[in-house]
């Protein structure tokens, strides 16, 4: 139930081509396909199950997308880790990039 829900709420959103990263899944791309291609890829997709080591798992954790330091023109969030732009919002997470204070 849960993959086939995933792939019409990607289909709704808009996603030009879809799948679930199964070992034996395929792709789908949903503007060039009619209705009924796109049912049968959910029915096959949605049977395959998920089971041990039938799905590739990667994580990636970039470090620097928030920009720490002294000067609002060039940093996100100030050394406490407040933002510059929205009174009282304080950032935590690990992907704060500390620019040299000078």
């Amino acid at each position: 139930v849960g993959i086939e829900k995933l792939l019409r709420i990607l289909a709704a959103a808009g996603a030009e081509e879809i799948g679930t990263h199964h070992v034996k899944g395929k792709k789908f791309k949903v503007k060039e396909s009619s209705v009924d291609e796109f049912e049968s890829f959910v029915k096959e997709e949605s049977s395959r199950g998920l089971k041990n080591l039938s799905t590739p798992i990667c994580s990636a954790h970039q470090m620097g997308s928030c920009r720490m330091g002294i000067d609002p023109k060039i940093s996100v969030v100030n050394p406490k880790g407040e933002t510059w732009e929205v009174e009282d919002l304080l950032l935590v997470t690990q992907v704060f990039f500390q620019l040299p204070l000078v």
